[in-house]
């Protein structure tokens, strides 16, 4: 993720489209990616799934599906949130939308359309997968539904439209250009022997950028 581009379609959310973008929203934009670093993703075992060849070697068909995060909590978001944003102090305001967004981006889900890796079956023996994957992508948000949390949060009832539309641009950036990662050896599973369905797949470690 880009913090200029996410903070130019924050600008636009709020109705400030045809005006500079000003250091504090890059500010609030670079908070949120900088947190986003923070996740780990996850896979449990059997949302990673493929398939092994009869007698071992490149997984066919990996994929998975419903990746949690994990790591992110709004202290932080609210303290980057303070640093980049150049304010004095946590106010109640900012923690408030630090949680309310923290909350809504720990409910995202990760899927992988390719995981790829190679299984160390034989005709005659199980073995197992040693994968990873790129290119992963976030679904769940919604930008209705962050709003409301944040006004909640902040002690403000119902979200107005300008923080709607925020939240809005704000998670459809993130849905589109965020990317989860498995190095070599994140992903796992268990291959039987002749191949067939993996049993067990599984990731863990997985990165946001």
């Amino acid at each position: 993720m880009v913090a200029a581009d996410m903070a130019d379609l924050l600008k636009t959310g709020l109705g400030f489209g045809a005006l500079p973008t000003s250091a504090e929203t890059l500010g609030m934009a670079t908070a949120i990616i900088a947190e986003f670093a923070l996740g780990v993703v996850s896979h449990a075992p059997g949302t990673v799934t493929g398939n092994a060849p009869p007698s071992g070697g490149p997984l066919i068909d990996g994929a998975a599906s419903g990746g949690l995060i994990v790591g992110m909590t709004p202290a932080s978001l609210a303290a980057n949130m303070q640093t980049f944003m150049g304010k004095p102090f946590t106010s109640p305001e900012l923690s408030g939308m630090a949680s309310g967004m923290v909350t809504h981006f720990l409910l995202g889900l990760v899927g992988f359309d390719l995981i790829t890796g190679v299984c160390s079956n034989t005709t005659e023996a199980p073995g197992v997968l040693v994968g990873e994957g790129s290119g992963g992508k976030i679904s769940g948000y919604d930008g209705t539904v962050m709003a409301t949390l944040i006004a909640t949060s902040m002690g403000k009832g119902a979200p107005t439209s300008e923080l709607i539309d925020m939240c809005t641009e704000l998670v459809n950036y993130i849905m589109s250009e965020a990317e989860v990662t498995y190095v070599t050896g994140q992903v796992t599973g268990n291959c039987s022997s002749g191949g067939g369905p993996i049993a067990a797949g599984a990731g863990v470690g997985g990165v946001i950028i």
